[in-house]
């Protein structure tokens, strides 16, 4: 099973965060270092591999926060053991959540293509679209993805939207808590 990551090597895979995510992405060191240490966020460190999970306390999902895969051993399945071994660890869940950004809002083509393989990616691991929930955290529309870990199923909107709200509640704190936006589609 992946160990979690060694508290020494936050720093150095942080400046990978900052490298492979856009800023608003992802928190502050400062904040990623108080949720690891309140239990709200797991990291693990495979190789050079990372991966970020979110649990909040009031809830028994989880939201995969961060994974990145060195891009020079991109496609060579690496990313799809990590996923199943954060999957392994977290399977005392109901389920888990992941977010992509939009293909449809990419900026071109290029960043179209990788945000579809991403969502493919995440497929073929057996996440399915929450589809009617509309969402968007810090300005960034995302579609939100999910995963049962038991037989509990995929949740209706309301739900995954009453998840979600509770995961960022105590990531964002009271004061950021306008930055998620969601809202569901089939009840316009």
């Amino acid at each position: 099973m992946i160990p979690e990551m060694p508290p020494e090597e936050l720093e150095r895979v942080y400046q990978r965060v900052k490298r492979d995510f856009p800023p608003q992405e992802y928190p502050p060191l400062p904040a990623m270092r108080r949720h690891i240490r309140r239990g709200l966020v797991a990291a693990f460190l495979q190789d050079e591999d990372y991966a970020f999970v979110a649990s909040g306390k009031d809830t028994s999902a989880c939201l995969l926060l961060l994974l990145a895969v060195e891009e020079r051993v991109r496609g060579q399945g690496r990313g799809t053991a990590l996923v199943r071994e954060v999957l392994e660890r977290e399977k005392r869940r109901d389920g888990m959540y992941v977010e992509v950004e939009c293909p449809e809002l990419a900026a071109d083509e290029t960043q179209r293509v990788t945000r579809q393989r991403r969502i493919l990616f995440y497929e073929r691991l057996g996440f399915t679209w929450a589809e009617p929930v509309e969402y968007v955290i810090f300005g960034v529309p995302m579609r939100l993805y999910y995963r049962p870990l038991k037989e509990t199923g995929v949740p209706g909107a309301a739900a995954a939207m009453a998840q979600m709200r509770a995961l960022y509640a105590d990531l964002l704190g009271p004061q950021n808590e306008q930055q998620l936006q969601m809202r569901d589609k089939t009840n316009r």
